[in-house]
């Protein structure tokens, strides 16, 4: 890969203008990317896919009545998607309420970078968690559909990447806690499914109101995510067919 330099970034948004120009009809991932993808060139026949889930959960969710309530993260985690504040945030609110304290765990499941595990041992939270290697992909999905609480992190100062989490996410009807940029895509699906909070990477200011509504959640039994249409939007077969009819 040739580096980043002036003549190379010139010369990559020529060929992205030419390709743009000789489209028929332009299908991205995300909101953010189109609207970018848009402002370099006008095209009529345009499309946001993105990308989806296989399984569904189909049972009804109950309330959570575990002595322990697990926040459980999945994937690929690299110090510079660290999100440092979020874990601050959360050794404070533990502290604060010593009957959520108890029985909180934080698990992760992954490749993660060892300069999170030393943010979170300097944030105090060493010893509510656990970190796993990675396991196969039928092992993610039970671990997802048996957690209480889901994490997702974005990319700072990209609020069009969407990472293909997300979507296993919804999949399992469990609240999500996200940290991802002010009006990303991320929060744009949470709010659409209603799965979830959004959190910027800066400013967690709000943290003490943001884990009430999520416990709140936990509390509520839910209907199976099979029923929601917003989060079978997301079925890999119904984009399928968005694809087939574009």
């Amino acid at each position: 890969m040739l580096p980043r330099t002036s003549l190379v970034e010139k010369i990559h948004k020529t060929l992205e203008l030419n390709v743009l120009k000789e489209c028929d009809g332009l299908i991205t991932v995300s909101h953010h990317c189109m609207s970018d993808l848009l402002k370099i060139c006008s095209v009529k026949n345009h499309e946001i896919i993105t990308n989806g889930f296989d399984h569904l959960h189909t049972s009804s969710i109950p309330a959570n009545t575990k002595d322990q309530l697990e926040m459980l993260y999945t994937g690929v985690l690299s110090a510079d998607r660290n999100p440092v504040q979020l874990w601050k945030s959360l050794a404070t609110y533990l502290d604060a309420h010593p009957n959520f304290e108890v029985k909180f765990k934080l698990v992760f499941y992954g490749d993660i970078d060892t300069a999170i595990g030393d943010s979170i041992q300097n944030a105090g939270l060493g010893k509510y968690t656990t970190f796993h290697p990675p396991v196969k992909h039928e092992k993610i999905i039970q671990l997802m559909q048996s957690a209480d609480l889901l994490l997702l992190i974005g990319v700072p100062n990209e609020p069009g990447v969407v990472t293909g989490k997300i979507f296993e996410y919804i999949s399992t009807g469990k609240p999500i806690l996200a940290v991802s940029p002010v009006q990303s895509d991320i929060e744009h699906i949470l709010q659409e499914t209603k799965t979830g909070i959004n959190i910027p990477f800066e400013d967690v200011s709000n943290f003490d109101n943001i884990m009430s509504d999520l416990i709140s959640f936990l509390n509520t039994p839910i209907d199976p995510p099979s029923l929601n249409q917003k989060i079978l939007k997301y079925h890999r077969k119904n984009l399928t067919g968005q694809l087939v009819n574009f």
